[in-house]
């Protein structure tokens, strides 16, 4: 079992992909049963918060009918359940696999959620951890006036649309995190390019996305490793001209790694990867870590 650190203040993942065939569901239920008996033990006496940053249902796999009605992907929706009944705010960040992040997409963001919203609603998905005040495109983990906060922000455009009260206290020494999914560091023309073929894929059948799901994961195993220094390289550019962040989390490439100790990417869920998770602690310092199932 994962003994997590008692000051950990959240939990943050990516990249989990239920619906496509690569998802490491099994593991990502262990995932879960550790963190609902870390809290049952007092051992994680201190978490407020389990963020998950985009990219959690994979809708170019699969579609909403089945992402609301696969009894499969039940046992992660009812640990996810367990763990916002213990009082942990659950946040989702929306990923380039669940809603459009084509073209302007800060300016339409806030209706693609709520269609996002929408389509659970309608195909009556089954369980109560997300709500329109839990689900955002960015987050910042700042303390202010000796309270710790957490901001949930739709547009780079707009204001913060809600804010989860975190604790007490003069924790964190001043370091501020931000968070998204991560295509907003992608190449302004790559990313257009690609996510009209997402976009695409996301309105084909059930039975085409499986198919061309598997053809991708075949595809992606025979070639190297993707180069995607291109999105550190934009980070630091925005970090140079806009130094408040003291770290940037970020998913959406699968790598889990440290760049410079203040950028992190996240992981993922996926076969082809060991799965990762991000522990930030009261003191503002973070640690991020691989595990192995094998």
């Amino acid at each position: 079992m994962i003994e997590f650190e008692r000051n950990t203040l959240a939990i943050v993942i990516s990249d989990v992909h239920i619906g496509n065939d690569s998802c490491r569901i099994d593991e990502f239920i262990i995932f879960l049963e550790n963190i609902i008996q870390n809290l049952i033990n007092r051992n994680l006496r201190n978490l407020k918060a389990l963020i998950i940053l985009g990219d959690f249902f994979d809708l170019n796999a699969t579609s909403f009918e089945d992402l609301c009605s696969n009894h499969q992907y039940f046992h992660i929706y009812n640990k996810l359940n367990e763990i916002k009944n213990q009082e942990i705010e659950i946040i989702l960040v929306l990923g380039n696999h669940e809603v459009s992040t084509s073209l302007f997409y800060n300016l339409q963001f806030s209706g693609r959620k709520k269609r996002f919203l929408k389509r659970l609603e309608y195909f009556s998905f089954p369980h109560n951890f997300l709500n329109r005040q839990n689900v955002c495109q960015y987050l910042i983990l700042i303390s202010i006036d000796n309270n710790i906060y957490l901001a949930l922000i739709d547009s780079i455009h707009k204001d913060p649309f809600a804010w989860f009260h975190l604790g007490n206290g003069s924790f964190l020494n001043n370091e501020t995190y931000f968070m998204c999914h991560g295509f907003q560091f992608e190449d302004k023309d790559t990313h257009h390019l690609i996510t009209g073929w997402w976009d695409y894929g996301r309105n084909l059948s059930e039975g085409w996305k499986k198919y061309l799901s598997s053809k991708w994961s075949k595809f992606k195993a025979s070639i190297e490793k993707r180069d995607n220094s291109r999105f550190y390289k934009n980070i630091k550019t925005a970090l140079e001209e806009d130094n408040v962040f003291s770290h940037i989390i970020f998913g959406h490439t699968h790598d889990c790694e440290i760049k410079e100790t203040r950028i992190l990417n996240t992981g993922c869920w996926l076969k082809d990867s060991n799965p990762s998770y991000l522990e930030i602690f009261n003191d503002g310092s973070c640690e991020l870590y691989e595990l192995n199932y094998e």
